[in-house]
């Protein structure tokens, strides 16, 4: 018997999902503090380096063997996961995930709108907006990506459909929690007064 740990993250940038599984033998459990010991050290490793609000769901699953495809055959939940080799790698990869583009915040825009708000022009102005005020109060951008590339990724309709992993997107970057709200306060402010200046 062997237990599975399985730490799950987005790929925001790519769209798919990744896994680092750490396979202990059931027999090693029997050395459940060195091993629980184990499972904090690589979370507190990605903490460290990559912030608290780096965003990880974790899963253990008891298999018969040490291998993937148990996990899978077992669950059909995780057969989209491409797994990670190297604890390195997955770092890496979680990496991508930390700083927010133009992008996220246009696209968390809409999704915070109603429908007929504002057209894609205004937004785009808005996000901009958006980001002058935030550098002002904290001295840098809301937003990593500087170019402003001409509108297409995602439709509105993508866009309202998938409001829930666009606010993970924004929740797991760099001070998250905190952008999202200044973003959803902007926004609130905006709607009140039903007009971009």
């Amino acid at each position: 018997m062997f237990i599975h740990n399985v730490f799950i993250a987005n790929s925001f940038e790519k769209g798919d999902r990744f896994a680092y599984d750490i396979v202990i033998p059931a027999e090693d459990m029997g050395k459940e503090l060195d091993e629980s010991q184990r499972l904090r050290d690589f979370l507190v490793g990605i903490y460290n380096e990559l912030g608290g609000d780096t965003t990880i769901t974790t899963h253990v699953i008891p298999t018969k063997s040490k291998d993937w495809n148990s996990v899978v055959e077992r669950d059909t939940f995780f057969s989209d996961i491409k797994i990670i080799k190297s604890e390195k790698n997955f770092i890496k990869n979680l990496s991508y995930n930390v700083n927010l583009t133009y992008y996220d915040i246009f696209y968390l825009v809409i999704s915070l709108l109603d429908d007929n708000s504002l057209d894609i022009d205004s937004c785009k102005d808005f996000v901009e907006k958006i980001n002058l005020e935030y550098l002002k109060q904290y001295k840098e951008d809301l937003y990593e990506e500087k170019a402003y590339k001409k509108y297409g990724h995602m439709s509105v309709e993508n866009i309202k459909k998938y409001s829930n992993i666009i606010v993970d997107r924004v929740l797991s970057a760099n001070n998250g929690p905190e952008k999202y709200n200044f973003v959803y306060n902007n926004v609130k402010t905006l709607l009140s007064k039903h007009v971009i200046e």
